[in-house]
């Protein structure tokens, strides 16, 4: 019994002030497939020419620690981290202020603050937390839901999608990673607060939150975090956060997002412009690029979905719960079929060069029998030209 929710425990509900985290994977926009140099970063800490993102040290130590383990902590294989300048930051607050007054004047933020990831090949992630200043109190209530619900997002959304756009197009062609832009295709967001539910982790979500999420159930929402004091519903497109201390605990979340929507980003492009390529490339004959083809989809698939960068309990369960949310099976499912197609057409192309070596063989052995009973030097190469016309 001991283990057991408690009976006619309440629901689960955010107190105080509100944190609100988009995050969003960002990449170039040409093809995929197509070999390109790894990028380099450019000299100081300026890294789009304007200051909007600044090099700036993002520790992701707090998803590796984990309890008896003594080897080498695994990296994630970012090229860089950054954040986002001063002069940004106040600009993208008066912006959003100026959205949000649309609802309420009750909503002030309070802090705006933006972290980002950058890979060698070019894709990368950022996040942009909001923290609104007892958004989540009784007075506030009501214009928070109406601005971050469904009715009010996505112009907030569009609005900072239009300050991080250019930046990111900016960063990518000073680091070498594109000649023609890059593109932000969507948010997820997280809603994020503290709780006095004693054990949150127990129990199931306030109904009152579940119009800021997209429900997998009618049932009432139950925690995927293995904490009781603790509660996370980790959805397609929205999340929802509620600890006692929400700085760490969403900060650790952030980072997480960060590495699995470049990683997730990076697998559905390259599985999309392969099975385009199979379909229609004219490569889809020449065996190098196929078998290249086979690592790059093997390699983004096991970076996707194998625990290979932690060593943390708590980090791998959040993470097997975002995956899930985001219906990596199916991407999986794609990304299997996709390899048992290369496979197949590798083999074939394979069969089909080896049969013709040994056809060429055959015809050569038997000019050479032929030729055995010809006395003319001039014969012999008039044989040979038609053989191989």
């Amino acid at each position: 019994m001991g283990d057991e929710a408690p009976s006619g425990s309440r629901a689960v509900d955010l107190t105080g002030d509100a944190y609100l985290t988009f995050t969003a994977p960002f990449y170039r926009t040409d093809d995929p497939l197509v070999p390109r140099s790894a990028c380099v970063l450019p000299a100081g800490e300026d890294l789009d020419g304007t200051r909007t993102f600044v090099r700036s040290e993002v520790s992701f130590a707090s998803l590796f620690n984990g309890s008896l383990t003594y080897g080498e902590k695994p990296t994630v294989g970012l090229l860089t981290t950054f954040a986002g300048g001063n002069a940004w930051r106040d600009a993208v607050t008066r912006r959003l202020e100026h959205e949000l007054a649309r609802y309420s004047d009750s909503l002030k933020i309070a802090s705006v603050d933006a972290i980002g990831a950058l890979c060698p090949d070019g894709y990368g992630a950022v996040a942009v937390t909001l923290r609104i200043a007892g958004g989540w109190a009784v007075e506030c209530r009501k214009d928070l839901l109406a601005a971050f619900g469904p009715d009010g997002r996505d112009q907030l959304g569009h609005a900072l999608r239009s300050t991080l756009l250019p930046p990111i197009e900016r960063m990518l062609r000073r680091c070498g990673a594109t000649d023609t832009g890059g593109t932000l295709p969507y948010f997820n967001l997280t809603f994020c607060g503290e709780t006095d539910h004693p054990e949150p982790g127990r129990s199931t979500l306030d109904d009152q939150l579940r119009a800021l999420l997209y429900p997998d159930s009618p049932l009432p929402l139950t925690s995927r975090s293995p904490w009781r004091n603790q509660f996370l519903y980790a959805g397609y497109a929205f999340n929802l956060l509620a600890t006692t201390d929400p700085g760490p605990s969403l900060s650790k979340f952030s980072l997480l997002l960060l590495i699995l929507d470049v990683a997730y980003a990076r697998l559905a492009r390259t599985a999309a412009a392969a099975d385009e390529s199979l379909r229609h490339g004219a490569l889809a004959s020449d065996v190098g690029w196929l078998e290249n083809l086979e690592y790059r989809l093997r390699s983004d698939y096991h970076y996707l979905v194998t625990p290979t960068f932690s060593f943390d309990h708590h980090t791998l369960m959040l993470r097997d719960a975002i995956l899930q949310a985001w219906g990596t099976d199916r991407l999986q499912s794609r990304a299997d079929s996709l390899l048992s197609a290369v496979r197949q057409v590798i083999e074939s192309r394979l069969a089909e060069e080896q049969a013709h070596r040994v056809g060429r063989v055959k015809t050569v052995v038997t000019a050479l029998t032929i030729l055995s009973a010809i006395a003319t030097v001039e014969a012999m190469f008039s044989l040979f030209e038609h053989i191989f016309s």
